[in-house]
C-alpha cells in the first residue's frame, strides 16, 4: 500500500489474453482491493448498437456520442439511446476519449498521440489542432482552468490549456490503465477528477484535484466483468432537472448515466479559482515559472 493511500496493490502482470479484437486493452492487468463503492442511481444504461471499437463517451447535452478507437469517425445516440448512426467529422478516427467544451460547443479528443483534435460535431468539421505535453487517451476538460486533464494509460495526469501550455500535474496513485476522464465540480468538497480505470473490477476512480491524489472513493459502474473500461464525462441536467449526470461506458458493451450530484449549469468556461484550491504552478511555453 502507498502511504496515505486507501487502496493496496494485490497483484501486476503483463496482459496476455486480447480475446475481443474490438476492445483497446491496457499493457497490464493490475488486482487493487481497498476504497468504497457507494451506490449512485442508475438513470440509465443501453447495449452499444456497433460495438466493433465503440470506446469513448462524451455528450453536448443533446446527443450520446462514442468513438472508434481503431477506425475513422464516431457513433451518435439520442439521449434515448436509439442509434442515430455513424457520425464522421472530416478526417478523424482513432480518437481514444472525448472532452466537451460548451462554451465553444466543440469536442477534443486525442489518437493516444500528443496531437488533440478539436471538433465541431454539428458541423461534422475538423477545427484545428494543437500539441499536447503528453499523449492523450484519456481526456476531461476543466472550466475552472479552461484546459483538459489527460493521460496516456499510466502516465502523468497532465493539464494543459488550448494552446498546448501545461498548467499542472500530478501521478497517477495506486489505480492506473486510464481510458476516460471527467470534471466534477458539483459533488461536495471539490473540484474532482473521476478517472475509469481498468485495473480490477473497470472502476470510476475519484481524485482531489487540489492534492493530486486518490481521495479513496471508487465506484464499479454496470456491465459485465469482461468488459472494459472506456471513455467518461460529466454533464448537468443531462437526464434530469438540477442533476449532474456522470456517463461513460464499457467498451463495446454498454453505455452507462448515473446520477452524480445535484447541481445545474456550469462547464461551459472559465468560473475562477475553486473556493478549496490550495495552490498551483505556472507554466510558460512548457517551462516552470
Amino acid at each position: 500500500m502507498l502511504a496515505g493511500s486507501a487502496f493496496t496493490l494485490v497483484s501486476e502482470q503483463p496482459r496476455t489474453s486480447f480475446p475481443n479484437v474490438y476492445t483497446d486493452y491496457s499493457p497490464m492487468v493490475r488486482e487493487i482491493e481497498g476504497g468504497t463503492r457507494d451506490p449512485w442511481d442508475l438513470q440509465f444504461d443501453f447495449p452499444l448498437a456497433d460495438a466493433s471499437g465503440e470506446a469513448g463517451a462524451e455528450s453536448d447535452g443533446e446527443f450520446l456520442y462514442t468513438t472508434q478507437w481503431n477506425g475513422s469517425g464516431f457513433h451518435k445516440y439520442n439521449l434515448d439511446g436509439t442509434y442515430v448512426g455513424p457520425w464522421s467529422v472530416g478526417g478523424v478516427g482513432s480518437i481514444r476519449d472525448l472532452a466537451y467544451c460548451d462554451a465553444e460547443g466543440y469536442m477534443y479528443g486525442g489518437a493516444a498521440s500528443a496531437t488533440v483534435y478539436v471538433m465541431d460535431f454539428t458541423a461534422q468539421t475538423q477545427v484545428s489542432t494543437f500539441t499536447a505535453p503528453t499523449a492523450v487517451r484519456a481526456i476531461g476538460y476543466d472550466p475552472d482552468f479552461d484546459g483538459f486533464w489527460a493521460n496516456n494509460w499510466s502516465s502523468t495526469i497532465t493539464l494543459f490549456d488550448k494552446d498546448g501550455v501545461q498548467l499542472n500535474s500530478f501521478p497517477v496513485g495506486v489505480y492506473q490503465s486510464y481510458y476516460g476522464f471527467a470534471h466534477d465540480e458539483w459533488t461536495a468538497g471539490g473540484p474532482y477528477l473521476w478517472g475509469f480505470s481498468q485495473d480490477g473490477n473497470q472502476v470510476l476512480v475519484q481524485f482531489d484535484i487540489a492534492t493530486g491524489t486518490e481521495t479513496g472513493f471508487t465506484f464499479t459502474p454496470i456491465g459485465g466483468s469482461a468488459d472494459l473500461a472506456g471513455g467518461l464525462f460529466t454533464h448537468p441536467e443531462l437526464m434530469a432537472s438540477g442533476k449532474v449526470t456522470i456517463g461513460g461506458l464499457r467498451q463495446n458493451a454498454n453505455f452507462f448515466l448515473y446520477e452524480l450530484a445535484d447541481g445545474s449549469g456550469g462547464g461551459g468556461g472559465p468560473v475562477g479559482v475553486p473556493a478549496n484550491l490550495l495552490g498551483y504552478n505556472i507554466y510558460r511555453d512548457a517551462d516552470f515559472v
